[in-house]
């Protein structure tokens, strides 16, 4: 293998490399050649030398790297940096550009009332309707969730009502945008069939007070509609039996009901 003599750079030794290696280096443009590793490493390590401070003339501890610090410390060199910029006629012209720029504010619509305003963060004109539009939100919410959420219990209590009486709703939102599990309009009665959901922490972001809450305004909501709110406390899984009683308990609510209405 025909060899290439050299001279390290380092410790000015002579030796040898193969001319395949050589002609490559050259090619990638090298142009100095090292003897070993312990060379090659020594030539690239930055010497160690004490430089003076550009803004207060402090001497220092740094290197021969292009890239090493030129002051001592950050504050001097941003002070030094702030030697080249004129702040006051910066600040002038920063003055004159906000002077010259014309604001116009956005024009927004309120989802809620129509009504046109002009506000920059906000989506609704007022409090009010920004209240309305997250309980609309809360509503959505609550409805999406119980269509995903709904137990073969609570199905199969809704079945029994459908067979036992004549008009029967589910989850319809007719108490202002709510809804209730079960609906007996000839009665007023709605049934609320609360699972674990209501009670337990079931998934990550799942809030539990924030269902209390939902739970307390939508039974507001009924009974401002001279609804009676009847709540069912389901603890377990699929449980025929158990639904049968409750649905006897709901009949028997039922009768003492129109009873009590007869007697009146």
């Amino acid at each position: 293998m025909t060899q290439v003599a050299l001279k390290c750079k380092v410790c000015s030794c002579s030796f040898s490399t193969p001319l395949k290696r050589f002609n490559y280096l050259s090619k990638m443009g090298h142009k100095n050649f090292y003897c070993s590793k312990q060379c090659f490493v020594a030539d690239k390590v930055a010497t160690i030398i004490e430089k003076e401070c550009l803004y207060c003339h402090k001497k220092f501890i740094s290197s021969t790297r292009s890239d090493s610090k030129k002051c001592c410390s950050e504050y001097c060199a941003h002070k030094y940096a702030q030697t080249f910029t004129n702040n006051q006629n910066v600040s002038l012209a920063a003055k004159e550009a906000w002077k010259q720029r014309e604001f116009v504010p956005k024009q927004k619509k309120c989802p809620i009332c129509g009504t046109t305003f002009e506000r920059k963060y906000t989506k609704c004109c007022s409090s009010d309707c920004a209240k309305m539009k997250m309980s609309e939100g809360g509503r959505k919410s609550s409805e999406v969730q119980k269509y995903h959420r709904s137990s073969k219990n609570e199905c199969l209590f809704a079945d029994l009502c459908e067979t036992r009486y004549t008009k029967v709703l589910r989850n319809a939102r007719m108490f202002n945008g709510w809804d209730a599990d079960v609906i007996l309009p000839e009665y007023k009665i709605a049934v609320l069939w609360n699972g674990n959901w209501h009670r337990k922490k079931i998934t990550k972001v799942h809030s539990v007070q924030q269902v209390i809450n939902r739970d307390k305004i939508k039974v507001d909501e009924i009974r401002k509609m001279g609804y009676n709110v009847y709540v069912i406390e389901d603890n377990g899984k699929f449980n025929p039996s158990f639904v049968n009683d409750e649905f006897a308990k709901f009949m028997l609510f039922i009768s003492d009901r129109l009873y009590s209405t007869t007697e009146v």
